[in-house]
């Protein structure tokens, strides 16, 4: 397409890194020679993509459309193309490949190497950019490299920077780690630089914070913990749950908002669901210790939170329902499992009812303490199968009647009445109870005092 000189255009950066190990290809970086003019106006009428401007980093150009990989390009000026990777951010992404002699590897700096051995080696200052600490996590996880002990020194100075890093860059940052797999290890290795601390404050003070006897783990241990078994259930959903597994992981894979996708949001939801724990805790006279209202006290530190990753108001919204919900199918439990119960979780829960059953179920995995029992375990996993059962259905089964019906036919005006109405005919209807909108609307009649009139449908299809 770029019909290329040697010396000209460059393929450099993860797409070589990603073909060398076997990885999924994300987008493809192009160095150019001296300069991008040509090279995205012809890349731009082959592909159909739009160029855009980077504002962040003046004279790069990103070619996009929408739900395919992405071209940047990027002017690498006068300079040599050794010396341009020179500049990169780790030495196992500073190669190329010449577009138009494919067959030689660049390799300036030994990166080929350190893949090899499992390296991770910064290639150029850490604090030239604060998003190599985020970078340095991501490839850290995803094809198992380690810091050499320079590199890894260097990222604990360079740790205070990450307050520098723009909200929204902060959570592309943090969505790129959390796809690179081995969530926890991804996240003990952010605190163990450093990092994690300076974007979430609110997370250092759970670090020391201990539990009571249905707990094995401390608070941090736990939130680990709790982050394996979500992750393990998300690789493959219908392990857990085999009639709703395919459709749960296609749910999660739709965007909350531009940027922000459902399985992310959750997992970020499932780093910062204690976070209340710190400032809730308390000791009574016996020595057990509570939280009493944690899930609400993080629900409000979830507010600052999403402020630091730039997110709009709909992720905002979505973390603060997980992070506050997370404890609703305890709650259920104890109120007394049935029918009605789930379906009033349901309805209430909404559209996050799935996240908030994948974290409450990973939260009770990872809580083994002396006073859980595997009979208790076994219980919470089927009654989490079933609220999410009852979920979908919901979303299956068109509804008998609506609220018009309760208020015309029972003479009431618009209000909670109505909603609760309408909630016991869903459940009567999901008990097959009732089949017709004639027999929901009999059904409701002696809620009302019998002022519900029935037979003003005559019309209605039997």
């Amino acid at each position: 397409m770029l019909e290329p000189a040697p010396g000209r255009y460059y393929a450099a950066g993860s797409i070589l890194l990603q073909t060398l190990t076997g990885a999924e290809p994300g987008g493809i970086l192009l160095l150019c020679v001296p300069d991008i003019a040509d090279a995205d106006r012809r890349i731009a009428l082959a592909t159909g993509m739009s160029p855009v401007a980077v504002a962040r980093a003046p004279g790069l150009v990103h070619l996009t459309r929408q739900g395919e990989r992405g071209v940047t390009l990027v002017p690498a000026g006068s300079t040599t193309i050794e010396e341009a990777l020179a500049r990169a951010s780790f030495t196992v992404l500073a190669t190329a490949v010449d577009l138009a002699e494919p067959g030689g590897l660049i390799d300036p700096l030994g990166g080929i190497g350190h893949l090899e051995q499992g390296i991770l080696c910064s290639a150029s200052p850490i604090e030239d950019d604060p998003e190599r600490l985020l970078l340095a996590a991501r490839l850290r996880a995803r094809y198992d490299l380690e810091p050499d002990e320079e590199t890894m020194r260097s990222l604990c100075e360079s740790a205070p920077l990450a307050q520098r890093i723009a909200p929204r860059r902060a959570w592309a940052g943090l969505a790129g780690v959390f796809a690179a797999g081995g969530l926890s290890g991804s996240t003990a290795f952010l605190k163990e630089i450093g990092v994690l601390e300076q974007l979430f404050p609110a997370l250092a003070d759970i670090s020391d914070v201990p539990q009571n006897y249905y707990h094995h783990l401390g608070v941090w241990g736990h939130t680990l913990e709790t982050l394996d078994h979500l992750e393990l259930m998300l690789r493959n959903p219908r392990d857990r749950f085999k009639a709703y597994g395919d459709r749960l992981a296609a749910y999660l894979t739709r965007r909350v908002e531009g940027g922000v996708r459902r399985q992310t949001l959750l997992m970020l939801a499932a780093l910062v669901h204690d976070v209340g724990k710190a400032t809730t805790m308390s000791v009574e006279p016996s020595g057990r210790i509570r939280f009493q209202g944690h899930q609400l006290e993080g629900a409000r530190l979830a507010v600052p939170i999403a402020s630091r990753l730039g997110l709009g108001v709909k992720a905002t919204d979505g973390l603060v329902a997980i992070v506050r919900d997370h404890m609703r199918l305890g709650f259920l439990m104890k109120e007394g499992e049935t029918i009605a119960s789930r379906m009033r979780a349901a309805v209430e829960l909404g559209s996050h009812c799935p996240e908030v059953v994948l974290l409450s179920l990973a939260d009770r995995m990872a809580t083994r303490g002396e006073a859980t029992t595997d009979e208790a375990l076994e219980m919470f996993k089927r009654v989490a199968s079933r609220l999410l059962a009852d979920w979908f259905w919901l979303r299956d089964v068109p509804t008998l009647i609506d609220g018009s019906d309760i208020i015309v036919h029972a003479g009431i005006e618009q209000g909670p009445g109505v909603g609760e109405a309408l909630l016991r005919a869903r459940v009567a209807q999901r008990e097959c109870a009732v089949a017709s909108r004639s027999q929901a609307l009999e059904f409701l009649a002696p809620d009302f005092k019998g002022k519900m009139n029935v037979r003003s449908n005559e019309g209605e299809a039997r």
